[in-house]
C-alpha cells in the first residue's frame, strides 16, 4: 500500500512539474508576442531623405508592405531594420507582418524644396578711374529761323547750338500801327449801303472796317440852268470819308 501510494505521489508530482513546464512555455511565448513593436509609428520627411524601421522583439519572419508603391522605398539593412527612402510627395502606410499580427508605420513625403545656390563670390576688378566728364556749354550761334517784328506783331528768332538744342529770342513789335483816316471802299447808293476801313500807315494792315449809309431818295431837279463851272463843286466820295 505504501509503495503504491509513492508511486501515486510521484506520478502527480511529475504530472504537475509538466503542467508547470509547459504553462511556463506557453505564458513565454505569449509575452514575447505582446513585446513586438515598431521603432518608428509615424514619420514625415522629405523627398530623397530618409530614416530607420527597426522591429523589436521579432523572433519570426517578417513581411513588408506597402499600401501605395513609389511613395518610399524599403530595404532591409540588418535583422528585423529596415532603412526607408522618400522617393516623391505622398503619404503611405507600411506594414511589418510578424506571424499573424501587424505592425503600422505611416510615412507622409513631403516636396522637395529647390534649395537657391549661394552667389559665389566674383574676384574683384581693379577699380579704373573714369576721366572727369566737362560741363556742355551751350553756344548758339547758328540762325535756323527768322521772322521779323511787325506794326503790333511780335517776331522771333531761333538759335541752335551745335549740339542740336534750341533757344527762341522773341522780338518786340516795332510800332504800334497808326491808323489812317478813313479809306472809302465802295460808295454808297440809294439803295445799298457802302464801306470803308482804316489802315496802318505803316504796314497797312487793315484795322478797323466801317459802313457808309444809303443815299438819302430825294428826286432830282429837272429844268434849271446848268450848273455854272465857276460854282464850287462838291466832291461825293471825301465827304462819306
Amino acid at each position: 500500500m505504501i509503495n503504491n501510494l509513492h508511486k501515486k505521489i510521484s506520478v502527480a508530482m511529475i504530472i504537475v512539474l509538466c503542467i508547470t513546464l509547459f504553462g511556463n512555455s506557453i505564458m513565454t511565448k505569449d509575452v514575447s508576442a505582446k513585446t513586438v513593436k515598431l521603432s518608428v509609428k509615424s514619420k514625415t520627411i522629405t523627398a530623397g531623405k530618409n530614416f530607420n524601421v527597426t522591429v523589436k522583439n521579432a523572433k519570426t519572419k517578417i513581411k513588408v508592405t506597402l499600401s501605395k508603391k513609389k511613395i518610399v522605398k524599403v530595404k532591409k539593412t540588418k535583422k528585423n531594420k529596415y532603412k526607408v527612402t522618400g522617393l516623391k510627395a505622398g503619404t503611405v502606410t507600411i506594414t511589418f507582418k510578424v506571424g499573424k499580427k501587424k505592425y503600422k508605420c505611416k510615412v507622409k513625403v513631403k516636396k522637395k524644396q529647390n534649395v537657391t545656390p549661394a552667389p559665389t563670390e566674383k574676384p574683384t576688378e581693379p577699380i579704373t578711374q573714369k576721366p572727369e566728364e566737362t560741363t556742355h556749354i551751350h553756344h548758339y550761334t547758328n540762325e535756323i529761323e527768322v521772322k521779323e517784328p511787325e506794326c503790333g506783331t511780335a517776331g522771333y528768332i531761333i538759335y541752335q547750338c551745335e549740339c542740336g538744342m534750341t533757344r527762341k529770342e522773341i522780338l518786340s513789335p516795332t510800332v504800334e500801327h497808326q491808323l489812317s483816316a478813313w479809306i472809302t471802299d465802295k460808295m454808297p447808293t440809294f439803295t445799298e449801303a457802302g464801306s470803308k476801313h482804316k489802315e496802318c500807315i505803316l504796314c497797312h494792315a487793315v484795322v478797323e472796317i466801317g459802313t457808309i449809309p444809303i443815299l438819302p431818295n430825294e428826286p432830282l431837279e429837272t429844268g434849271g440852268d446848268k450848273t455854272d463851272e465857276n460854282d464850287e463843286q462838291i466832291d461825293v466820295g471825301d465827304a462819306f470819308h
